[in-house]
């Protein structure tokens, strides 16, 4: 019984430890998706401010042409709504930076502003993972490195020497018993008299019987080891969809963000056509602003999409927990190559 409450013990005690474990890579994943959310929304603003640039521009060309009576008031109009429009979009994205901002201050202590924060094209993290993409690799992983699966396995562990030890209790207990007298005689007394005494000896106990109680426990020890098995395999069904959801999803995502990219690449062509077509009078600023607004959506997309396969690598690396040892190996790496 002793035995299988010092190895219940010492799983337990291993539990607690990947536990720990299992919290810092739960902090990591949240500090990486904020700060990737940072970049993400910090990129959507430096688009929007080069589109409004290019309008800025425009609405001092087209103030000076309506002055000199070349073009007509609701052509400047048409470019001041797409100046408007620029500015909500602007807002919005300001506001998600300003949330995560916070987040990220509450997680990790640092006060900084957004431009302190190394942007992606500086410190990519994930751009080198290769994500893993067979799933039977991917269950062999999660059996091997994920917390929260061996969690579950030492608990059955535990469970087991529960019932080793509700077992042990049917057969007799022996204890191994010792003692040491030292005697000090004294007066006329003759030490020869009164010698140091050792003592051993053995204690056996029989339990003949106790109202079931030990029956009882054991079925009860049974049933915590069923219940185990079960969270066992409940876990390992909802990993394997997971980690079918998780390739589909990625697959998504990587052809939607190829052609969210090629799609930007021909939106930027085509607005540079009716840009000099426009020059020549072949297109209206109708059509211009709206291959702008096209190249602009484009881009949003892309940038989205782009984001969308950074963050599924970190749930993946997430779900193996490899995500800690991943991060410092290669923020050394990103850093001594930054030097």
């Amino acid at each position: 019984m002793r035995g299988a409450n010092i190895r219940k013990s010492e799983y337990e005690r291993d539990n607690s430890k990947t536990d720990y474990e299992k919290t810092k890579n739960i902090v990591s994943q949240e500090v990486v998706t904020t700060y990737y959310n940072i970049s993400k929304y910090r990129e959507m603003i430096d688009g929007v401010n080069l589109e409004k640039e290019f309008y800025k521009k425009m609405l001092e060309t087209f103030s000076l042409l309506v002055s000199s009576g070349v073009a007509m008031q609701s052509d400047m109009r048409k470019v001041q709504v797409s100046i408007d429009a620029l500015n909500t979009r602007s807002i919005m994205y300001q506001s998600m930076l300003d949330d995560e901002m916070y987040k990220m201050q509450n997680m990790t202590g640092l006060n900084l502003s957004p431009v302190q924060i190394q942007s992606d094209e500086k410190f990519n993290l994930f751009k080198k993972y290769i994500f893993v993409e067979s799933p039977e690799k991917l269950m062999d992983m999660v059996m091997k490195y994920n917390d929260d699966y061996k969690m579950l396995v030492n608990t059955r562990k535990a469970a087991t020497e529960d019932i080793n030890a509700a077992k042990s209790s049917y057969f007799p207990t022996v204890d191994l018993v010792s003692s040491y007298v030292q005697n000090n005689p004294s007066g006329s007394a003759k030490k020869s008299d009164y010698e140091d005494e050792f003592k051993t000896g053995i204690n056996v106990s029989f339990n003949i019987f106790n109202g079931f109680r030990n029956s009882a426990q054991e079925r009860k020890m049974v049933a915590s080891y069923s219940q185990a098995k079960l969270q066992i395999d409940d876990f390992l069904i909802k990993t394997r969809y997971n980690i079918d959801s998780q390739l589909s999803r990625y697959a998504a995502a990587k052809e939607t963000y190829s052609v969210a990219e090629r799609s930007h690449t021909n939106a930027l062509q085509l607005t540079e056509l009716y840009e000099q077509e426009f020059q020549l009078g072949q297109k209206s600023l109708l059509d211009l602003i709206s291959s702008r607004n096209e190249a602009f959506q484009a881009y949003v997309s892309m940038v989205d999409s782009k984001y969308s396969l950074y963050i599924l690598k970190l749930q993946q690396l997430s779900l193996i927990f490899h995500l800690m040892d991943y991060l410092k190996g290669n923020t050394e790496s990103e850093l001594n190559g930054m030097k």
